[in-house]
């Protein structure tokens, strides 16, 4: 649990909820540009300097376009099912 109440919260810019976790401001501070799971919609998602999140397939959409490549969310993620 974290520490002195100060738990880590964001909104998460997928399914537009405003989650709480378990984890402390500082452990969210020392993970700043790692993914974390949404606890509610399981969407994939980037810890922001600011302590906020982003949708971490949006950012590598957008990476790739800075770079020429064309791709989709699902493609710059690895999750779409093929048959």
């Amino acid at each position: 649990m974290a520490k002195n109440n100060e738990v880590w919260a964001y909104i998460c810019p997928i399914c537009n909820e405003q989650i709480t976790t378990k984890h402390s401001l500082e452990v969210a501070k020392s993970h700043i540009g790692a993914t974390h799971d949404c606890l509610n919609c399981d969407g994939l998602l980037m810890i922001e300097e600011d302590l906020t999140v982003s949708d971490f397939g949006e950012v590598l959409v957008r990476r790739y376009s800075e770079m020429g490549v064309t791709v989709s969310k699902e493609q710059a993620t690895g999750t779409f099912i093929e048959f």
